[in-house]
């Protein structure tokens, strides 16, 4: 189940998208979310491994992408975003402080090609501290 959301339901949305826009000849901006869970040396918790699998295929699948639609003027880029308040981070014992909210600057960021332009292929880690 988490592998059929979290990497299935990505690529399916991704490829709808580039579909449509390789057909009517546009521009497109993609931001996928992974997780710090999909990057290497970061903390894994017991029982999560399908989670962190299905986030380190989302950035290999990013990447590809990122490729693959560069001819079309295509961008895709990620987001791997540290634990903020949902149910998953709650069932794991952690408190987060930081919403879901706060990381839509981020993905304004990645969208906006006046700021982000040069960017594609690129995983923004987002460190959601408690401090």
């Amino acid at each position: 189940m988490t592998q059929a959301i979290n990497v299935q339901g990505t690529f399916n949305v991704c490829r709808a998208a580039i579909l449509a826009w390789r057909n009517l000849g546009v521009a497109g901006d993609i931001v996928a979310v992974s997780s710090l869970a999909g990057l290497c040396g970061q903390q894994k918790f017991p029982g999560f491994t399908a989670y962190s699998a299905s986030k380190h295929a989302v950035i290999g699948l990013t990447e590809s992408l990122a490729m693959e639609g560069r001819q079309h003027d295509i961008r895709v880029n990620a987001i791997a975003p540290g634990a903020f308040d949902t149910p998953m981070s709650r069932r794991l014992g952690l408190k987060p402080k930081a919403t879901a909210e706060m990381i839509v600057p981020t993905i304004q960021y990645l969208l906006d090609r006046q700021q982000s332009g040069l960017l594609n292929g690129t995983t923004l880690e987002i460190q959601c501290n408690d401090d």
